[in-house]
Order: structure tokens, then C-alpha cells, then sequence
């Protein structure tokens, strides 16, 4: 399934306008994730991300995101959009840089969130669900394996290493001015890392 980091995409005033862009906003989704609508940042970043695409990239829905915290992992696919691909674009970080883990394993239903040992969580659009990915049958790949321990002891030591049993994958470094593109019934999180990333994530329909 596809994923790919096009590093060096997206020329740094155009970044910086986005950020601008963000900065502005008066209001923000929720206190831990800072989320606001796109706006015209959209169309900022759009013919950047088009260029890497023959297929013409129809915007379902989107949203900046900042955080301190890592996600959990979690898909962003909705059937009645017909929303497959995530851009993922990098704004502007600090501390620690953080990485955007992207898994081979996939939930081809409708988005959802694990909250592995976590108290579960009730989210506005995906379902948050208990436990991890490797208790529910149909998350398509597993390799019935623990997960490789170089890549856990990397990017994923904020939480237990069995949490990841039969999951294996990439990271792809949260660089400003690249684009992140995938499948995004493919599971993906974030690594460890502390600091704060600001982040804007676009979701489109190449049909």
C-alpha cells in the first residue's frame, strides 16, 4: 500500500505563510490537539502536492493539528468520502523532532483509534476502540511477531513494546517543507518525542 516522503517539496515561504495562517485563527478544536480547518492554506500547499499525483487530488477534509503528546495509532479512511489518501505536511517543530510511524499493517473500515492501555477515548470522528491493533482480527498484515526491537527501542518506547506485537513498519521524520503521502487505512502514530509539532493533515479521494 502506498507511502512515501517527498523530502525538500514545499519551499519554505509557503510554510511560513501556512504557519502564518494557523497563528491567526481565534478559535482551536480541543486543548491537547490545537485543531482548526485548513482555510486557504489549502490552496497555499495544494499545487505542491498535486505535482507528485496523475490523478487529480479531490480534498475530502483536513485540519492543522499541534500537540505535545503522541498519537495513538490509528487510520483516517471514511468510507462515504471515499477519503484513501493522507498529506501529511510538517510545519514547524520544537525540541525534540519527532517522526510520523507509519505501519504495514491496515484497517480497511472506517477510521478508528486504539487506545491501547489507555483509559478508552471517545473522539469526534474516529471510533475509539480498547486494547491494541493485534486484538482485533480484521487488521489485515500482522506478522504474528513481536515488533522488531531496533525500531520499538527508535521510535515507539512511550509506550509497551507488546502494545506493538505484530506490527512492523517506517518512520518518516517530521521535516518542515516535506509532504508525507499514504494509504490511510494503513495504520500510523507518532514516535516518542518531546517538544511541540505543528502540522497540517489533508485528506483526499484520487477517484
Amino acid at each position: 500500500m502506498f507511502r512515501q516522503q517527498f523530502l525538500n517539496s514545499i519551499p519554505q515561504e509557503i510554510v511560513d505563510l501556512v504557519v502564518k495562517d494557523y497563528e491567526s485563527r481565534n478559535n482551536y478544536e480541543t486543548s491537547t490537539m490545537n485543531k482548526t480547518h485548513p482555510g486557504d492554506s489549502l490552496f497555499l500547499v495544494l499545487p505542491y502536492c498535486q505535482k507528485f499525483f496523475d490523478n487529480e487530488l479531490k480534498f475530502k477534509a483536513g485540519n492543522f493539528y499541534k500537540h505535545t503528546i503522541p498519537y495513538f495509532p490509528h487510520t483516517d479512511f471514511r468510507i462515504n468520502l471515499e477519503s484513501e489518501l493522507n498529506v501529511v505536511i510538517p510545519l514547524q517543530y520544537t525540541g525534540e523532532q519527532a517522526s510520523l510511524v507509519i505501519f504495514d499493517q491496515a484497517w480497511m473500515n472506517d477510521s478508528v483509534t486504539w487506545c491501547l492501555n489507555h483509559d478508552l477515548i471517545y473522539f469526534s470522528v474516529n471510533t475509539g476502540v480498547k486494547g491494541k491493533p493485534s486484538d482485533y482480527p480484521d487488521v489485515q498484515f500482522q506478522t504474528s511477531e513481536p515488533i522488531d526491537e531496533h525500531f520499538y527501542f527508535k521510535y515507539l518506547t512511550h509506550e509497551d513494546r507488546d502494545l506493538y506485537f505484530g506490527m512492523s513498519g517506517v518512520a518518516f521524520p517530521f521535516q518542515p517543507t516535506s509532504i508525507m503521502a499514504f494509504d490511510n487505512r494503513l495504520i500510523h502514530c507518532t514516535s516518542k518525542f518531546k517538544g511541540e509539532k505543528l502540522g497540517l493533515s489533508l485528506r483526499f479521494s484520487l477517484k
